[in-house]
C-alpha cells in the first residue's frame, strides 16, 4: 500500500502540473505542512505516509483518500 500511495502522489501531482513547492504550499494551507524534501521522500518511498498526511494530500490534490490508496486501474 505504501508503494501505491507513493506512486499515486507522484502521478496525481504530475497530472495536475504541480511542482513540489506548489503542493507543499497547498498542504500548508490544510494545516498539515509537508516540506518539499518530505514530498520527494514520499514519492521515492523513503518516507511513510500516516493517516493525517494521507488526508492532507488528498485535499491538496483534490482527490478522495481512496484514490491515493488504490492502484489506478
Amino acid at each position: 500500500t505504501g508503494e501505491t500511495v507513493s506512486a499515486n502522489v507522484r502521478r496525481l501531482r504530475e497530472a495536475s502540473n504541480l511542482g513540489y513547492a506548489e503542493l507543499a504550499r497547498r498542504l500548508k494551507a490544510t494545516g498539515r505542512g509537508i516540506p518539499e524534501l518530505g514530498l520527494r521522500r514520499i514519492e521515492e518511498g523513503e518516507r511513510r505516509v500516516d493517516a493525517d498526511d494521507l488526508m492532507a494530500l488528498a485535499v491538496a490534490l483534490d482527490v478522495s483518500p481512496i484514490t491515493l490508496l488504490m492502484p489506478p486501474t
